[in-house]
């Protein structure tokens, strides 16, 4: 087993320097490259030229810092929360973990103090877990992230500490909290006091069949860890890790809701949007307790409106709008897509704009000033 993982890593490092030597040959090459472009401008169209050249460089920018920093693995952090809205405002974290707000009315972002790994905000409350990727300098430094739950006091701009252990997921509704314990993998429900939270039970998976096995051992009727949490009302639904099921605790014990193994789980209003692994979406209704597929040959990402409908990212990174019925296409080269509690809909592009829309039907979109 260990041989099989050194000669995994001799492959891994023979390929990065065999690239290394590529950009160091691409490189050699530069310098007669901008000449020979430079010398086919014209005078008239330096200016173009110009701006053109600074528009490549902001956006490349973004791509490049994409790759400064190294995030937790799954087995520290699971699916964070970098960008949450709450009716026409925006808590952005940036690949460095740092936190910027953004107002509508003054259509500003302005730095939050703190870092962190996640950020998820509801009603007036924004709750983040502490800490912040680490970059090749703090490797050696051993900077280290604390993994705590804390809540933002938005008018003094502070953060308390809420939790004395680590997490790894967190959720809210705005009332309630919910996090992922790390070193137990538990659930755990905040109690609104102080740093004191109430574990729920494990969930059990009960349903696997006889392929749901690790290192000859079979994972039935053992504890499965969360991967994804949402709060809905007060009531928190798990997507796990091993069996893939979506559950809800009903205050005695964990119920499984949906059928189909699922990839993502998010929430808005009474509805539950979810992807099954065949990249199908769907919404739940949590009071009927009844899904509708959106119409979608493929879903990548979805985010999910009060009123059911769901704005939605294919494989071909296409934005489309599905209210169950009918399925409009929006617009091209979107990365990711969040809403807001009020259905405000957000996309970002494949360059790091954010684009904002008050009725995503109709397709019209505001573009947001850069962070």
């Amino acid at each position: 087993m260990f041989s099989q993982q050194v000669i995994g890593y001799e492959s891994l490092n023979g390929t990065a320097c065999l690239e290394l030597n590529n950009l160091r040959e691409a490189y050699k090459d530069l310098a007669t490259d901008i000449k020979k472009m430079i010398s086919d401008v014209k005078s008239d169209q330096i200016s173009t030229a110009s701006t053109e050249w600074e528009q490549i460089l902001e956006e490349a920018q973004y791509l490049v810092n994409l790759t400064n920093y190294i995030w937790p693995s799954t087995n520290f952090l699971s699916n964070p929360t970098t960008f949450s809205a709450v009716d026409n405002d925006i808590y952005n974290v940036l690949v460095s973990g740092e936190i910027q707000h953004y107002n509508h009315s003054t259509n500003k972002w302005s730095k939050i103090n703190g870092t962190a790994l996640s950020c998820i905000a509801a009603k007036q409350k924004v709750v983040a877990i502490d800490g912040a990727p680490i970059t090749a300098l703090e490797m050696v430094t051993k900077r280290k992230s604390s993994f705590k739950v804390k809540v933002l006091d938005t008018q003094k701009n502070e953060w308390t500490n809420i939790s004395e252990f680590k997490a790894r997921v967190i959720a809210t509704d705005g009332d309630e909290i919910y996090c992922v314990k790390t070193e137990s993998q538990s659930v755990y429900q905040y109690t609104g006091t102080d740093t004191k939270w109430t574990k729920l039970p494990e969930i059990i998976d009960n349903t696997a069949n006889g392929s749901s096995m690790i290192f000859g051992e079979s994972l039935i009727d053992t504890p499965d860890a969360v991967n994804q949490l949402c709060v809905i009302n007060g009531q928190v639904y798990a997507l796990t890790n091993n069996s893939m099921n979506v559950y809800t605790y009903n205050g005695e014990k964990w119920e499984k809701i949906i059928d189909e193994k699922c990839l993502s789980i998010t929430s808005n209003g009474n509805w539950l949007g979810y992807v099954t692994l065949k990249g199908k979406g769907y919404n739940f209704n949590t009071e009927t307790k009844k899904s509708t597929e959106n119409k979608s040959d493929f879903t990548a990402q979805i985010g999910q409106l009060t009123n059911s409908a769901q704005c939605i990212i294919n494989d071909k990174l296409e934005l489309k709008y599905s209210d169950g019925e009918t399925l409009t296409s929006l617009q091209g080269k979107a990365l990711n897509v969040h809403t807001s509690d009020t259905d405000i809909c957000y996309y970002t592009d494949t360059v790091g704009n954010i684009f904002r829309s008050s009725d995503p039907k109709k397709n019209k979109w505001d573009k947001l000033p850069r962070i």
